[in-house]
């Protein structure tokens, strides 16, 4: 087995710092003899949050066993785990696996950072005959892109998205009552500046209306309900407005300023809030 050329690497990638070290190599049952590689993974936006380590990362035995490789299949999964979180904070009650590749708050901050996670997956790319000039050019001034990012961002923000039998009770609304009745209730979970700073969080936001095959859509007022008979699926969007004031931090989602629920909206209101709580207090 070839011995690593870099035994072990630290990179920060928005606010992770993530390290890779070499642990040798190890008899995998029914897999054979492969590199294997541990990792830390830490988050500087909230102290509370411990190092998570691992010893799972395990080369393939065609692939240069170097720290750079072992750093590149860390954030192949790291963003799978991400993009799991992010469709569970969009489908209430689904389940993906990919939630359990990592242990913790580690899926909720791969999701917060999937941009950087990104930018340093292109960084590592193998080098080929001729470097990439309008790369280089993007991870040279990615902040200055981020400063300069438009506002506002999209046209739609989630207000709320439902599915199996709550999803389906709305359309059972919909077609006793009509759509205005049903955006009606949908609204009572529309907590302004504090859902759609949520969605901006998320990155709930839309240019086009998110739509798939057999759905229907239907505007009253500032909202745009999007819905479909046979699946339940429900999703309830409130148009941006000239007067919506830019967040703070925004577009630095890293920063983790989420708003909170304001203390006189009751925590349990009759039906499925479109914002859950989540590690620490923070709106999801």
């Amino acid at each position: 087995m070839d011995t690593p050329s870099t035994n072990g690497l630290t990179r920060s990638c928005g606010s992770l710092t993530i390290t890779v070290r070499y642990d040798g190599v190890e008899d995998v049952h029914q897999i054979g003899r492969r590199p294997r590689w541990s990792y830390q993974l830490d988050d500087a936006s909230d102290a509370a949050r411990e190092p998570v380590h691992g010893a799972d990362l395990y080369l393939s035995p065609v692939a240069p066993n170097d720290a750079f490789e072992a750093l590149r299949l860390l954030l192949s999964l790291l963003t799978a785990a991400g993009e799991a979180y992010d469709h569970a904070m969009r489908s209430p009650g689904s389940e993906s696996e990919n939630l359990s590749l990592f242990p913790a708050w580690v899926p909720e901050a791969a999701s917060l950072n999937s941009d950087e996670l990104t930018m340093l997956a292109l960084e590592l790319e193998p080098p080929e005959d001729e470097p990439d000039p309008e790369l280089a050019y993007a991870l040279q001034h990615e902040t200055d892109t981020l400063e300069e990012a438009p506002w506002p961002p999209a046209r739609w923000w989630d207000v709320v998205f439902l599915q199996g039998d709550e999803g389906h009770e709305v359309v059972d609304l919909i077609e006793e009552q009509g759509v205005d009745a049903a955006i009606e209730h949908l609204a009572q979970w529309d907590y302004a500046e504090e859902t759609r700073n949520t969605a901006l969080f998320h990155g709930h936001i839309y240019t086009d209306l998110p739509t798939n095959g057999g759905d229907h859509t239907a505007s009253s007022g500032p909202y745009t309900l999007v819905w479909h008979p046979g699946l339940g699926h429900v999703n309830l969007l409130r148009e941006f407005t000239p007067a919506d004031e830019k967040p703070a931090w925004w577009p630095d989602r890293t920063a983790r300023l989420s708003p909170v629920v304001p203390a006189n909206v009751d925590p349990e209101p009759p039906a499925r809030r479109a914002v859950d709580r989540g590690p620490g207090g923070l709106a999801l």
